[in-house]
């Protein structure tokens, strides 16, 4: 293997190509939580006028913990499109989008497993 292929190997990524990586995943997690939260809803519209209310706490329960990962994607989405409107070079921004990043992953994670067990178990 020459020596010039070997160290094309070790390709830096800049801050703007990280930037819109998460801009571009949050926007795209944020269209599959609506779809999401479209199942909870359609769910929840299923039951007839007389269902018991601790039924249909559990999806509204539900229905609010998919609100809040939505929420996130959009406030990270929000966070990157500023950081990209100022020309980058804002390390504290570019933290914060990182930081809200992560978050967003880990609120999708817990509204996924809250949804499955408080609707699907629980039931």
């Amino acid at each position: 293997m020459p020596f010039a292929t070997s160290v094309a190997l070790f390709v830096v990524v800049g801050d703007k190509d990280v930037m819109l990586a998460f801009l571009g995943a949050s926007a795209g997690l944020a269209g599959l939580i609506l779809v999401f939260l479209g199942i909870v809803v359609a769910a929840y519209q299923a039951f007839p006028v007389g269902t018991q209310q601790d039924v249909l706490n559990r999806y509204r329960a539900a229905a609010c913990s998919v609100v809040v990962a939505f929420l996130s994607s959009v406030i990270v989405v929000g966070l990157a499109a500023a950081w990209l409107l100022l020309n980058g070079g804002n390390a504290v921004l570019f933290h914060w989008t990182a930081v809200a990043f992560f978050a967003q992953l880990a609120l999708l994670l817990m509204s996924c497993v809250w949804v499955l067990w408080r609707v699907l178990w629980t039931a």
